[in-house]
């Protein structure tokens, strides 16, 4: 028969047959390695932990039985050489005894390894199991908080809303009242000329006062310095994405009466999304008795939310001077004629009222 080497499966260098009698080399599953390569092999990773194991106990229980074999043919060799039959057998049955009670408690202790490292995986998987039960405890509890926050904010907004609904429908109800319709401007009388006056006394000039905003009273120029800021912090409020912000705006706005706020109320009113802060543009504006936002409001009177329809026209009668028809219910067709109406009103006494509110005429563009 011819000879047929052998080579390692792992490493691939060859394998003598010595080493497999001396047990430097064992067969597993058909393959041959080396018994290095065979520990190499069952090391990584937990699921070859058997196999290593399994190795183990096989490498030692060989390396246990070629030391005995050896150990007894060293007596063999030191004994007599006649031996009888029976003297054989007995030393053979007592050799398979010792090699089944070593492989017994070789195969013992690996069930031992074994059950421990199962124990060892099961007591990770639950220390695993904890760590991520505690971050969805924690990610829940987040989500809590701010589904809690909004919810607060979502209150204060509804409050605030509330407030003042209650003030738009008071001064609806005011409004209905009837009114006597505004007297036509009479001319006043022609007032004497003065004699000409003793001209005062040269002074030294004082600190340079801001005019103060159309519709406000003149004030030191600390106080206009604050109020400017305050402005300022107000329109870029109205500009935030978020609608409580920008609808808190309009609020605070109409609190601050400050005509130079009109533009920006008057671009919010046409153009921002969240109709709340719609409304609450249109209501300041009537509250500042804006006459440059009165073509924007009979604009508004087209919006599709009739909150801010009504709005509209509650801001258009309080700078008219005068109640008019409520915008509740009507159809298109009536608006378009309320619109109609007032567009022609405008045209025909934009330059009294603006006498009446002390505006000036815009600044032609």
């Amino acid at each position: 028969m011819p000879f047929e080497p052998l080579f390692c499966d792992r490493c691939h260098e060859s394998i003598p047959d010595a080493d497999l009698e001396c047990g430097k080399a064992v067969r597993l599953g058909g393959r041959v390695l080396h018994v290095a390569c065979a520990f190499r092999r069952a090391m990584p990773g937990p699921g070859r932990a058997l196999t290593f194991l399994l190795a183990l106990a096989a490498g030692a229980g060989a390396g246990f039985a070629i030391v005995r074999v050896q150990a007894l043919e060293a007596e063999r060799r030191a004994a007599p050489k006649v031996v009888s039959a029976d003297d054989l057998a007995r030393q053979l049955d007592a050799l398979d005894g010792r090699i089944r009670a070593t492989f017994d408690a070789n195969r013992a202790a690996t069930a031992e390894q074994v059950k421990a490292l199962g124990l060892d995986l099961r007591d990770a998987n639950v220390k695993s199991l904890d760590a991520a039960t505690a971050s969805l405890r924690a990610e829940l509890q987040r989500q809590a908080d701010a589904t809690v926050s909004r919810f607060e904010a979502n209150e204060q907004q509804l409050a605030s809303i509330k407030e003042w609904v209650g003030e738009v429908r008071a001064r609806a109800a005011a409004l209905a009242q009837p009114r006597p319709a505004e007297s036509a401007a009479v001319p006043p009388a022609p007032v004497p000329a003065p004699a000409p006056p003793t001209p005062p006394a040269v002074e030294p000039p004082g600190p340079q006062v801001a005019p103060p905003a159309p519709g406000r009273p003149a004030v030191d120029p600390e106080a206009q310095a604050r109020i400017d800021d305050e402005l300022a912090r107000l329109l870029k409020m109205l500009k935030d994405p978020d609608p409580s912000r920008s609808f808190s705006a309009t609020y605070k706005l109409k609190e601050l009466k400050d005509l130079r706020a009109s533009p920006a109320l008057v671009e919010t009113l046409l153009k921002h999304k969240d109709y709340y802060t719609r409304l609450g543009a249109a209501t300041a504006l009537g509250e500042l008795k804006s006459c440059d936002a009165v073509p924007a409001l009979i604009d508004a009177l087209d919006d599709k939310d009739e909150l801010v329809r009504v709005a509209a026209g509650e801001a258009i009668a309080t700078i008219r001077g005068e109640a008019t028809k409520p915008l509740v219910g009507l159809s298109k067709k009536e608006l378009r004629t309320v619109k109609d109406d007032l567009s022609r009103w405008w045209k025909e006494n934009e330059g009294a009222v603006r006498t009446r509110l002390a505006q000036p005429q815009p600044k032609a563009p």
